[in-house]
């Protein structure tokens, strides 16, 4: 039965690599192992094949009083005990102490007393001056240890003999070990194959469709809203890619819906924007008039040269009033003005910071070298001025504006009162 790959899900997919990986690791782990095992039982075996030298070694001195004295019968017997005993022990194939001429003294192999032959890397050892022990795999396997046995000077030390151990079963260990590396170079190749396979696998069936949807994507953001993945698959990938074509078509027809929406909006934004410059200009009309009001609602009235007067109509809030300082201190400036009367019958009420700033227009119109003169007071705004505390002795404070005339006109020495009621009569 075919099975098709595609038709598997991500899940059974990834498990199942790694699964693999994971298996092969383990196989590549045990055969680490059992070869440092192997590594280790080699090493074991040397240094036991080293303490049977040294024991040797130290038995041999121990039974030479002097470097000159010959080892008799008795000390050989004990020698040749000592050598067969050896011998019984587990892995230890032969062991033999020669002369320094190579010729056997003791060995645990009879037949060396008859006829022995040295190996060539004992004939080796023999040459070298100094005899540094040495550990070697003969012909047939075994690991022979070589170790030189001086005498007890030490200025001059005499080579008293050659001590040589050889232990057994290094042949099925080299084969072991053998068997080992081979294993080691399957699992290797092995696992450099399945890697292969694997990211050939993958790569084809997981990122190589995730680069073409990333790629997509980045297409559609840019401006491309044409493409599409249709991409023919039954697992997440295909359901993934289906997802994207359904949100790019939805995203298309909702961007036209808001290109709809955004040009009615831009249609009203036009018009509001229409009224609102229409609505702006009336406002800025009506700013005009109501500054050109306040210019003439507050007029100054020349009655006689340097003479001014200045009726206040109405109510008097805190911009009019700050209109009004600055009108009245530029027309007395301007006019070179001596008498100022200010008319308050007309004022219909009056605020106590207005008040306030009433009074120091006045006090400012005297710094200026005029005569203010305060006529038609109404109540309110007496009682205004009283409760601000300020004093006004320094102010000519008069009934109506009759009463301001026909004092300014005294103090200019142009009529007297009876004249001036007749004039007015």
């Amino acid at each position: 039965m075919y099975l098709n790959f595609n038709n598997l899900n991500l899940s059974p997919k990834i498990i199942g690599s790694i699964t693999a990986v994971l298996f092969l690791l383990l196989s590549f782990g045990v055969t680490l192992i059992f070869q440092d095992v192997q590594a280790v039982n080699f090493k074991d075996l040397k240094i036991r094949c080293a303490t049977l030298v040294d024991a040797l070694h130290y038995t041999f001195e121990a039974l030479l009083d002097d470097d000159h004295v010959s080892l008799d019968k008795h000390r050989l017997s004990h020698l040749q005990e000592l050598v067969d005993n050896m011998v019984s022990i587990e892995d230890v194939e032969k062991v033999l102490i020669l002369e320094p001429n190579g010729q056997v003294l003791v060995s645990s192999d009879s037949k060396d007393y008859q006829a022995f032959t040295l190996a060539p890397q004992t004939q080796a050892f023999l040459r070298q001056p100094q005899k540094k022990p040495q550990t070697f795999l003969s012909a047939a396997d075994e690991l022979v240890t070589l170790q030189a046995i001086w005498g007890k000077q030490q200025s001059s030390p005499k080579l008293l003999g050659i001590v040589e151990v050889r232990m057994q079963g290094l042949g099925e260990q080299m084969e072991a070990q053998e068997v080992a590396w081979r294993m080691l170079g399957l699992n290797l190749g092995g696992y450099l194959l399945l890697a292969g396979v694997l990211w050939l696998g993958l790569h084809t069936q997981l990122i190589k469709p995730i680069k073409l949807l990333v790629n997509l994507m980045q297409r559609f953001q840019a401006g491309e809203h044409t493409v599409r993945c249709q991409l023919n698959r039954t697992d997440e990938l295909g359901l993934l890619a289906r997802t994207f074509d359904n949100l790019a078509d939805e995203l298309v027809q909702l961007v036209k819906n808001l290109e709809g929406h955004v040009a009615a909006k831009a249609d009203q934004n036009a018009k509001l924007a229409s009224m609102l410059a229409e609505l702006q200009a009336t406002v800025a009309e009506r700013s005009q008039l109501a500054v050109e009001l306040k210019k003439t609602a507050i007029p100054l009235i020349k009655l006689y040269p340097q003479v001014i007067l200045v009726p206040l109509i109405g109510n008097l809030d805190g911009g009019r009033a700050h209109h009004f300082q600055t009108l009245l201190l530029q027309g007395v400036e301007k006019q070179q003005a001596r008498k100022v009367i200010l008319d308050l019958t007309g004022l219909m009420g009056i605020e106590s910071h207005v008040a306030t700033m009433l009074l120091e227009t006045a006090q400012a119109i005297r710094l200026l070298g005029a005569e203010v003169i305060l006529v038609g007071i109404t109540p309110d705004v007496a009682q205004s001025l009283v409760h601000l505390g300020h004093d006004l002795s320094h102010l000519i404070t008069l009934a109506d504006l009759a009463e301001g005339i026909e004092y300014l006109f005294k103090q200019l020495g142009l009529l007297t009162r009876a004249t001036l009621h007749r004039q007015m009569a």
